[in-house]
């Protein structure tokens, strides 16, 4: 899988160019992620404005990046369709994951803090 990156001071701006994100795709896209907190980055965002369809081991793999990340980090998702957003409400992961609706809030949000 290759994810698109924007780099600003400590934030990392990933973009997932598939319309979809499952089991066939999680461990590319999770050994990607890894490597790019391991460079030292604090704030994530990720934007899912082009995945149409996510499947629950990428959400785990999404939500394990969490640990990752630790407690100094923060990861933002942004760009959920409806299908995203209910699934991510029906797993109650909105609840571990902030989400924005959209790249500018999700900014707005990381540099609130």
């Amino acid at each position: 899988m290759n994810l698109e990156l924007e780099e600003v001071d400590e934030l990392a701006i990933i973009r997932l160019p598939d319309s979809q994100l499952t089991r066939l795709e999680r461990d590319g896209f999770k050994t990607e992620m890894i490597n790019i907190i391991g460079r030292g980055y604090r704030f994530f965002i990720l934007d899912l404005s082009a995945v149409r369809f996510i499947d629950i081991s990428a959400l785990g793999a999404i939500l394990s990046l969490l640990n990752t990340i630790g407690p100094n980090g923060r990861m933002v998702v942004c760009g959920l369709n409806h299908l995203l957003e209910d699934v991510f409400r029906l797993t109650n992961l909105n609840r571990v994951i902030e989400i924005q609706p959209d790249l500018a809030h999700a900014r707005q949000a990381l540099q609130a803090d």
